[in-house]
């Protein structure tokens, strides 16, 4: 990479050459990659270094884990980067969705279809491979790197991090020091710079069980037992039952706790007799014993599942829920092939499920230990099968059509909540993507608020008018907020779809087949309308 080079600069006491660039992001996942996009569009003289730990291109385009749902507005962002028109030619341009009853036999179980234009779904590593190449180009017409050099530094990992009054000095696991004015952490849920940086913050910790305190447990028991003596209980169950737009809006100071505090946590139980009767229940059967995800590739004609399935060019989203068991499917550009992904309590209905082999795979911005079991197809069909999905349905048909070899397996992490801006960025460091906001793949919003985040903190830093620490902190005001409404959001929605609820369970079957269409578009989009970007 071409760069200014420093020596005599003092590392840990010690005399280290020093590459000293504007800009240092730590990631070249979907959030990293969109922020060096805008920084080089807006100001292509910026010298700009990229920390990666993968150790190649393959390995950082590697078509593992499921795929990516980008909205509308988030394709907007590609338009201004001069990416939309590539995407829609790549990747699959969404028509409609389509929902799944699985118990219900005729036209495989497909109940109800809802036209939803305007978005775009991809494999996570044609999403990688579109935004490393438009990398690419933007660095070869770049004056300030060497024609045809990368900014990516591949088997880089971020081991520390010094800040001062002056900017950050980085330094990787193979001795590479890297100063600059500002550090992007874009590193993924696992975030060094996060670690290292955030060390007292509340949303350090990576959660996958979910665990409930005593102290937690005596605090709900109080909460509830007041929120009975007030005579809440129907009128809560019918608030948590009323479409959001339709609910009396509650002031900034209500909705979240206050964003001074240090330590904020994830508001799981609300004041409530609905939300602590039901939700917590919801939380430890979905989330305290933990959620597993399996993912899927099936190389088929959807046309073969679904007899009405669009010969048009768009593609569809097939959503399925029913008895604890969640499924999301699409189908891609390629009409051969369909990605999916199947949810469920880690207690599933056949029983506790034990890996014979583990390995570490990267998905995402995502690190998670991937475990593979030789008879892994098998315990979807039986995890199916227990819910009482009907061998006919499309999902039941879909796994059934997989190859064994095609279907992985991993536990469901994510991030607590978290309204705290000082959580996302201090001085000249910030958080962006899963580093920031990791966030159970429920809503659809992961990729879509990280490539906000990016295309976000970008178009701050390139403001003139903004020194480093106000354009991090500007970025922090601004996103905090609705990343951690939607982050919360997803975790609710595990919640009441793993939990196994029948009641649950009949109300949503009910309104995928009965709700106005336009209620179930507001809800599909409503993760948008928290991703309010800036620029």
């Amino acid at each position: 990479m071409s760069s200014t080079s420093a020596s005599g600069i003092l590392y840990d006491g010690v005399d280290a050459d020093v590459d000293v660039v504007d800009v240092v992001i730590a990631g070249a996942g979907v959030a990293g990659l969109a922020c060096a996009l805008r920084i080089l569009q807006r100001q292509p003289d910026t010298k700009l270094a990229i920390l990666e730990k993968r150790r190649n291109e393959s390995e950082l385009c590697a078509d593992v884990g499921g795929g990516y749902g980008v909205t509308e507005k988030v394709v907007s962002i590609f338009d201004r980067l001069g990416l939309a028109d590539e995407a829609r030619k790549k990747f699959g341009v969404l028509g409609d969705v389509r929902f799944i009853d699985p118990i219900v036999k005729k036209r495989a179980g497909i109940v109800r279809v809802l036209n939803l234009h305007g978005g775009v779904t991809a494999t996570r590593g044609a999403m990688q491979e579109l935004l490393t190449d438009a990398l690419r180009e933007r660095t070869q017409q770049s004056n300030s790197h060497g024609n045809g050099t990368s900014i990516i530094r591949y088997d880089e990992r971020v081991v520390d991090v010094k800040q001062d009054k002056d900017g950050v000095t980085v330094k990787s696991h193979r001795g590479t020091v890297v100063r600059a004015k500002c550090l992007i952490g874009a590193d993924g849920i696992w975030s060094k710079v996060r670690e290292l940086c955030f060390k007292n913050n509340s949303n350090n910790n990576v959660n996958n069980n979910y665990p409930v305190t005593a102290k937690e447990e005596h605090e709900e028991g109080q909460q509830h037992k007041r929120s009975r003596r007030s005579g809440g209980g129907a009128s809560s169950v019918l608030r948590r039952l009323t479409p959001p737009f339709l609910r009396k809006k509650k002031s900034k100071g209500e909705e979240h706790p206050s964003s001074s505090s240090s330590l904020v946590r994830s508001p799981r139980f609300q004041a409530t007799p609905f939300n602590n009767a039901f939700e917590s229940k919801a939380f430890r059967a979905a989330n305290g014993k933990g959620a597993i995800c399996w993912w899927g590739k099936a190389n088929i004609d959807v046309s073969n599942l679904d007899s009405n399935a669009r010969t048009d060019g768009f593609v569809s989203t097939y959503h399925t829920l029913r008895n604890g068991v969640s499924m999301f499917a699409t189908s891609m550009s390629n009409p051969s092939r369909v990605i999916w992904a199947a949810f469920t309590s880690a207690e599933t209905p056949s029983g506790h499920m034990h890996a014979t082999t583990t390995t570490t795979t990267t998905t995402g911005d995502h690190d998670v230990e991937m475990e593979e079991e030789a008879n892994v197809k098998d315990q979807v069909i039986a995890v199916m099968e227990r819910a009482k999905w009907l061998p006919s349905s499309f999902a039941v048909q879909l796994v059934d059509r997989t190859a064994a070899q095609d279907i992985t397996r991993h536990p469901i992490f994510d991030l607590p909540p978290s309204h705290d801006r000082s959580d996302t960025s201090r001085s000249r460091v910030a958080l962006i993507g899963d580093a920031a906001h990791a966030m159970v793949p429920f809503l659809g919003a992961g990729a879509c608020s990280a490539i906000g985040d990016g295309f976000s903190v970008a178009n701050l830093l390139s403001d003139p008018d903004l020194s480093v620490e106000e354009a991090l902190a500007t970025y922090s005001e601004r996103r905090c907020d609705g990343n951690a409404r939607n982050a919360r959001r997803s975790r609710e929605l595990m919640g009441y779809t793993l939990c196994g609820s029948r009641l649950l369970d009949s109300i949503f079957a009910s309104c995928r087949l009965h709700a106005p269409l336009g209620l179930l578009q507001h809800e599909l989009t409503i993760a948008d309308r928290h991703n309010e970007f800036v620029g």
